[in-house]
């Protein structure tokens, strides 16, 4: 009995430390984020380093049937760094990954896009979030 015991811990606790590791959501993202400014009529490209982002949180439906998908969402930075108006571009499949991409792309912080040394927003930046359960 006490080895039937020891037995289903061990098995549970390989469960357990499986279907953390196995979850995990897996996402592409880069570090740098390219983007437009509006410098009097000419579109200027600038590049904005993401220096914080929350947690990833991959849905429960797409956990439990282990689905794989990816969402590009596009977004503006202000002068302070902050997201704004973000909102999703693509989706693969459609209707399962995209309020968690948005929820994830809301908390990044960028450091302040520069401009000729002066803090600017800019438009028309884009990420490609790739779910995958590992």
């Amino acid at each position: 009995m006490l080895c039937i015991n020891y037995l289903f811990k061990i098995m549970l606790t390989t469960a357990m430390f499986a279907s953390i590791t196995l979850f995990k959501p897996n996402m592409v993202e880069a570090a740098t984020t390219k983007a437009q400014f509006d410098n009097n009529g000419e579109n200027v490209t600038v590049e904005c380093e993401l220096v914080k982002k929350g947690r990833l949180r991959y849905p429960p439906r797409a956990k439990r049937f282990n689905f794989v998908g990816e969402v590009t969402v596009g977004f503006s930075i202000s002068q302070e760094g902050k997201v704004l108006d973000p909102h999703v571009l693509e989706s693969s499949p459609p209707g399962l990954f995209e309020k968690s991409a948005l929820k994830h792309v809301r908390s990044w912080l960028y450091n302040p896009p520069q401009f000729e040394g002066k803090a600017v927003q800019v438009s028309d930046a884009k990420v490609r979030i790739v779910f995958r359960p590992n």
